[in-house]
């Protein structure tokens, strides 16, 4: 299964880090050079983004874009699934089982979320047992796009649907109330960023995260319903509930070599 791994030229160090932790799993991977933020100006942002709630940082539309390029170039393969890093996960100590091939991804299935970011989400209480691991359906938001299985369909359907961006990548894949793929997730994980380490001295820093966090957001745009709306809402919501029985939970992280963040800090320090 091919495995896209999205870095961007000036960060070497993050290169070093992604290939020493491939060659430690025995696999490979394909670079994709990121489009960096440096070269979009303002018409290009304007053409392809929608100004609604979301008040857009550069770092942002340029992460978005790269991800799109990595789909175009997943929907122009054979493979019928890939997966698809940012340059700063963590892997655990059995994610080459699943990145080596995709003979554990059921048909019928499009998009995985291998990371966790260690925050409560609803997912279903029954999924397929997959090793040590359980497949989860997702039903709420989980945030983070560093790491994910995607099939070569919906990818080639995504690439179209994204033509005009409206929200943060991560936003457009895995907010669940907002499209109708259903999207599977990995429990435990086998990948997390190094920021949502708990104790863990940052040494992959993001250039993105200061980003989001300077840039003002817009306010979200009220929906004004009426009463009968409102009831109908609530009763979708109830139907919704004793259809899915979803439950709260917080994604693991899978185990991981104690000597990972040492390996870190020695290639970066």
């Amino acid at each position: 299964m091919r495995c896209f791994v999205i870095n961007l030229d000036r960060e070497t160090g993050r290169l070093a880090w992604m290939t020493t932790a491939f060659r430690r799993m025995g696999l490979g991977f394909e670079r994709f050079s990121a489009i960096d933020k440096t070269a979009l100006d303002d018409d290009i942002i304007n053409r392809l983004v929608l100004r609604n709630h979301h008040n857009w940082s550069p770092g942002e539309v340029a992460c978005f874009m790269s991800h799109i390029a990595v789909w175009r170039r997943i929907a122009e393969g054979s493979d019928r699934h890939a997966v698809v890093l940012e340059d700063d996960v963590y892997f655990s100590r059995d994610a080459a089982d699943f990145l080596s091939d995709d003979a554990w991804i059921p048909a019928g299935v499009d998009l995985i979320k291998l990371e966790t970011t260690l925050n409560p989400v609803l997912v279903g209480r029954r999924g397929g047992k997959i090793k040590t691991h359980r497949l989860l359906p997702l039903y709420s938001f989980h945030n983070g796009a560093a790491a994910y299985a995607i099939s070569r369909r919906l990818a080639a359907q995504l690439v179209t649907q994204a033509s005009r961006i409206d929200r943060p990548v991560d936003d457009f894949l895995f907010d669940m109330t907002r499209h109708e793929t259903p999207c599977w997730q990995l429990s435990p994980a086998i990948s997390i960023q190094e920021m949502f380490l708990p104790d863990q001295a940052i040494t992959l820093p993001s250039d993105l995260e200061p980003e989001r966090l300077a840039t003002p957001r817009l306010p979200r745009p009220k929906v004004r319903l009426t009463r009968s709306e409102k009831a109908i809402r609530e009763i979708r919501r109830l139907l919704w509930r004793i259809l899915h029985f979803p439950r709260r939970a917080i994604i693991p992280m899978g185990a991981q070599d104690r000597q990972s963040g040492r390996l870190a800090e020695q290639m970066l320090g």
